[in-house]
């Protein structure tokens, strides 16, 4: 086992985020030590470091979804935030599609054009959407039924208020 020596100013954390540059460290550091987790060290106290075996990060595991690549062919009129809600159920995907693609994030993408998907962000959205329902800016008046209803009708004009 290695050893380490206490900075001035340094806590137990402190120690386990210098030596392993994470604080889930903390605990193996504490019991190699015989300390509590929130026991005061001193300056120029060694500690011992014990071998510590992190789990692989989830976001860096391979699942059977990521190895199959996802595309998404784009509409007339859809932008990349149009596209990130459709495909991936929340707008805050549309950068990492931009990216993928080697697109900037102001960049007009062409109708016709086959883009890579980053994963789902939001699995009950991407669900609905995927039924064939599609963000509004790929859509024509003609498309949606003209504008109607409450939100479009003028008070005085089209109904009047008693």
């Amino acid at each position: 086992m290695n050893t380490t020596t206490v900075i001035p100013g340094e806590s137990l954390a402190d120690v386990s985020v210098r030596a392993y540059g994470r604080l889930d460290a903390l605990p193996a550091l504490a019991a190699a030590n015989g300390l509590a987790m929130t026991a005061s060290v001193a300056a120029g106290q060694e500690l011992w470091l014990p071998v510590v075996v992190f789990p692989k990060p989830v976001e860096s595991r391979t699942t059977t979804a990521q190895l199959i690549e996802r595309t998404a062919v784009v509409k007339a009129g859809q932008t990349l935030p149009d596209i990130a809600v459709q495909y991936c159920g929340n707008m805050s995907a549309f950068p990492a599609i931009a990216a993928l693609n080697g697109l900037n994030l102001t960049d007009e993408i062409v109708a016709g054009a086959t883009l890579k998907l980053p994963p789902v962000v939001d699995k009950r959205a991407a669900y609905i959407l995927s039924g064939g329902y599609f963000p509004a800016a790929g859509r024509t008046l003609t498309q949606i039924g003209g504008l109607e209803g409450v939100d479009y009708w003028g008070i005085e004009f089209d109904f009047i208020v008693q």
